[in-house]
């Protein structure tokens, strides 16, 4: 097998797809969406993983062309085979509850979660129903989730609740 071209990245998505039973390789859109949206999450969150990569403004949310790189690399050099690669404790527990239980909520929660969590980071002082409605402006197929993406952020640290 080819050396793991980003081992770090690996090991955590591994974690991540051990700890919530969801796919994280790059075979698929939903499956890249999952990984782009939990590593977003991670660096929110402060994990080095997630930190590493620089995140813009995309259709489906914040995304990371060198992140992109990375998984498929990952993909080409055989990490996500069964028993290629892995390493428990790559995540923190917290973190890793906040995202898997994240994860497990669907692509579509995940996709509202890092979406109004970019809008409250770019956004400072704005309140949770400018956010909603900046939101539901860029996503409006989304709209009904972002009260519940919302109390799930600040439920789970993501941003400052409520003082």
């Amino acid at each position: 097998m080819q050396a793991v071209p980003n081992r770090d990245l690996a090991a955590v998505l591994i974690e991540l797809e051990a700890t919530t039973g969801q796919r994280f390789n790059a075979e698929t859109f939903d499956n890249r969406l999952r990984i782009q949206k939990s590593v977003y999450l991670l660096g929110a969150l402060g994990h080095p993983i997630g930190e590493a990569y620089p995140f813009n403004d995309y259709f489906h949310g914040p995304y990371s062309p060198p992140l992109a790189q990375d998984y498929y690399e990952l993909q080409a050099a055989g990490a996500f085979r069964p028993g290629a690669y892995s390493r428990t404790g790559a995540v923190p527990a917290p973190m890793l509850r906040a995202v898997g239980e994240a994860v497990c909520k669907g692509n579509d929660f995940l996709e509202a979660l890092a979406t109004l969590h970019s809008l409250a980071s770019s956004n400072p002082g704005k309140s949770p129903n400018d956010l909603f409605s900046h939101a539901s402006l860029l996503k409006p197929q989304l709209r009904g989730r972002f009260e519940e993406a919302w109390t799930f952020l600040t439920e789970n640290g993501f941003v400052a609740g409520p003082t």
